[in-house]
């Protein structure tokens, strides 16, 4: 049985459309799943950051309570400071091991460490008590340049 040419022509226009169709399908596929994909990164970041900071508040509280028990006086509370072992010589990057003496933002020539395996390697040493790194935008003058030049500067404070 033989088709007619009109028939033949419209089979190839409903197979064009159903074509179109299952592009346009894909296509909407695609964007919902990178979407999708944006979305757990924002909630993994945003859960990531409250349990740190739920961690923080605990690890607070049980400095306050410790100090409260320690004593007969419930009123022996005062401000408390992180204070981690610290390196004054710089941070040592030949040793590669979880070394808690070995704690510096600084290597002993006096440029902050900036490789990312190094920061890993400082970060895993301040185990005991850590303090948070400050980085503090400044703008100062050059009299070199005779240019004001923006410096990052690696601090443990910031003060208002």
């Amino acid at each position: 049985m033989k088709l007619r040419t009109k028939e033949q022509g419209v089979v190839l226009v409903i197979t064009l459309i159903m074509l179109s169709v299952v592009t346009l399908m894909a296509i909407v596929f695609l964007g919902v799943s990178r979407r999708e994909r944006g979305t757990v990164t924002v909630t993994t970041d945003h859960l990531t950051a409250k349990m740190s900071a739920e961690a923080g508040m605990a690890r607070a509280q049980s400095e306050v309570v410790g100090r409260i028990l320690g004593s007969s006086n419930q009123f022996n509370f005062d401000y408390a400071v992180s204070t981690n072992f610290f390196n004054p010589n710089g941070f040592d990057a030949t040793d590669a091991t979880l070394n808690a003496l070995n704690a510096n933002y600084q290597l002993p020539n006096g440029e902050d460490v900036t490789d990312p395996d190094l920061i890993a390697v400082n970060v895993g040493n301040q185990y005991y008590d850590p303090r948070p790194p400050v980085y503090v935008e400044n703008i100062a003058y050059n009299p070199r340049s005779r240019q004001f030049e923006q410096q990052i500067q690696s601090r443990h404070f910031f003060g208002f």
